[in-house]
């Protein structure tokens, strides 16, 4: 699963609120909720970085502001 894939389907569970309200769920809920990462690919959600393992198994980083604008992206396909 890609990181890509799982902001689309987290827009499909939560397609109502923007983005930041979407980064600081995840924040808060990202171990707890399994609709929301049935893979557990997301490691850590802190207050400027996420934390992922992409599909060679290596662990990435991305900041607040990209995955902002993935979702903004994303929203407007």
């Amino acid at each position: 699963v890609s990181l890509l894939a799982f902001v689309s389907l987290a827009i499909k569970l939560y397609p109502t609120i923007g983005a930041s309200a979407l980064w600081e769920y995840l924040r808060g809920n990202h171990e707890e909720d399994e609709s929301l990462d049935p893979e557990s690919i997301i490691c850590e959600v802190g207050r400027d970085e996420l934390t992922w393992i992409d599909g060679t198994n290596t662990e990435k980083t991305m900041t607040k502001k990209r995955f902002r604008n993935m979702v903004s992206e994303e929203k407007n396909k």
